[in-house]
């Protein structure tokens, strides 16, 4: 019978083990770009839905396709669901702090790079809680000096929704192309196993 301690050090490895794909930074990338027209325009909220959509149905479906049948899949019994719903949960909570937050700086617009910049870091931390990589981390910290860049571009004049927008891209920029290389570093490590008839 397995501890509580040997299944989450378990947990840890398997959490560790699945982020070597790249796919959470290549859609996190990928979201982070489309929700950014929101902030062009906040009646284009079908961005927003969009950039959840791509973490709650896109990211998972590639994970059966590229990465479960590399490295296998399995479902501990006390997780079973947790990890889906507390995707959904984060990404609700993100979007209710978005809407909070849009309310309350509307007459403080300004304050918008730095608030997702706090929401996204926020998000970082608790997506990688237990982890021992620094690159983990890093990521979080890359959102919060997104925020203060934001901030800076406001300071040259360009208008809020802009800046954020901007940085949403900016983001991306970064994002996917270091989950692309992790991607293509994977499945070097991991080439897909040729099926027994």
């Amino acid at each position: 019978m397995r501890t509580a301690i040997e299944l989450k050090e378990i947990r840890r490895e398997t959490r560790l083990a699945l982020n070597q794909d790249g796919l959470d930074e290549i859609m996190v990338g990928l979201s982070l770009g489309i929700m950014a027209i929101f902030f062009l325009d906040f009646r284009l909220s079908i961005a927003l839905v969009a950039g959840c959509a791509i973490q709650i149905l896109v990211k998972p479906a590639c994970r059966r396709r590229i990465t479960y049948p590399r490295v296998g899949y399995a479902q501990l019994h006390e997780a079973r669901g947790k990890g889906k719903a507390r995707t959904v949960l984060l990404l609700a909570v993100a979007l209710v702090m978005i809407g909070i937050g849009l309310f309350f700086v509307s007459q403080l617009r300004w304050l918008l790079p730095p608030y997702l910049g706090i929401i996204l870091a926020g998000l970082a931390i608790a997506g990688v809680h237990g982890s021992t990589h620094i690159f983990d981390y890093s990521i979080a910290g890359l959102f919060l000096i997104s925020g203060l860049l934001g901030l800076w571009l406001i300071s040259l004049g360009s208008d809020p929704g802009v800046a954020t927008a901007v940085q949403g891209w900016g983001l991306a920029v970064v994002l996917i192309p270091i989950g692309i290389a992790k991607l293509i570093r994977f499945l070097q490590r991991y080439p897909e196993p040729v099926e027994q008839k």
